[in-house]
């Protein structure tokens, strides 16, 4: 039962005859205005976007690093890189932050406090004793 369970979410990739190996479904959280937006706000460069898009679409280390052609150490440069920019401590608050930015897109920023109704009606002036008093015409 449990292994029908795990085939639910992952499929077997015939690489070389007589050789598989299990990749993970890909998923996509957030579209690609939603990326640029990402992009801007933290300054990451085109490299650090595609490392965090692959590590937010479910890769692992080493399927990044194959996906791009790198070393899994050079993946791992560029993560520091993007936890730093972010001040994420993990891979899911890094993914878990860019879907709080990209919320904020869509909502835009915070409005600004409300204006105070001033309520238009006869002045008034104080006295020194605090006490309001109609003002003479």
């Amino acid at each position: 039962m449990e292994s029908q369970k795990k085939q639910h979410w992952r499929h077997v990739q015939r690489t070389e005859p007589g050789k598989t190996s299990e990749r993970r479904s890909r998923f996509n959280l957030i579209d690609n205005k939603q990326w640029a937006y990402i992009k801007r706000r933290y300054r990451l460069s085109p490299r650090e976007l595609q490392v965090a898009a692959l590590v937010c679409s479910g890769y692992t280390n080493d399927g990044i690093a194959t996906e791009l052609k790198v070393t899994s150490g050079t993946v791992k440069t560029h993560l520091r890189s993007i936890f730093g920019k972010t001040n994420a401590r993990t891979k899911i608050t890094m993914l878990l932050t860019f879907v709080a930015a990209t919320q904020e897109l869509h909502q835009g920023p915070p409005s600004p406090p409300g204006i105070p109704i001033v309520e238009l009606g006869e002045s008034k002036q104080r006295t020194s004793d605090n006490k309001a008093r109609p003002q003479a015409k």
